[in-house]
């Protein structure tokens, strides 16, 4: 839905907004809505501010952020990053577990590394 153009940057006096409208865009992309309008609903939900807000911080139209926004806003998204890091960790377990019951003791091939001149040996770079 949106694009991770907000990772990477600071909160300050003229760019709280900006700051706030990329947590909850975080927020809003953590769990699967199927829409804008799901994403939003549920940002407000982990936030525990209103629909109208949410969508002000989503698109970049609100004026301005209270310290209890951004600090509540600070604290879903923590608590989103950590649940995605778990269904990640989840996943990859999954995986692992597929890979050991077809291939056993699987060991990934190694490649071939770069030759002297810093070009692939296998003679494709």
């Amino acid at each position: 839905m949106s694009q991770k153009v907000c990772e990477g940057k600071q909160m300050s006096d003229e760019g709280s907004v900006e700051s706030m409208q990329c947590l909850v865009r975080e927020i809003a992309d953590a769990e699967p809505a199927g829409n804008a309008k799901g994403a939003i609903a549920h940002a407000a939900r982990a936030i525990g501010i209103g629909f109208r807000r949410a969508f002000g911080f989503y698109y970049g139209t609100a004026r301005s952020v209270s310290a209890s926004e951004w600090i509540a806003a600070d604290k879903a998204a923590m608590a989103a990053r950590r649940s995605r890091a778990a269904r990640l960790r989840a996943e990859l377990a999954a995986l692992e577990e597929i890979l050991g019951e077809r291939h056993g003791d699987f060991v990934p091939p190694q490649r071939e590394g770069a030759g002297l001149d810093g070009r692939s040996s296998l003679g494709c770079g």
